[in-house]
């Protein structure tokens, strides 16, 4: 399931999330597409998030904030 954001504009605020997969309720994932700021060049970014149990983990850069490269992302992180 794809859920879209009003437009993200501050660090962890969410352009996307996945929850797949919808069942079993114990095996969900819930990865997000964050907005970032990069210090090094002063310009925003993104990052891809997950959300578990008690915990926040961050898989690194992100894609563009659009669906098809964040849906193209989300499915590597669902493949390993």
């Amino acid at each position: 399931m794809l859920v879209t954001f009003p437009a993200a504009n501050h660090a962890a605020e969410a352009f996307y999330a996945v929850i797949a997969p919808l069942d079993p309720a114990e095996s969900r994932r819930y990865i997000t597409l964050e907005f970032s700021w990069n210090v090094l060049t002063d310009h925003p970014t993104t990052v891809i998030g997950e959300w578990r149990t008690g915990s926040h983990l961050n898989h690194g850069p992100g894609p563009e904030a659009a669906k098809s490269t964040f849906l193209a992302r989300v499915q590597e992180l669902l493949n390993r």
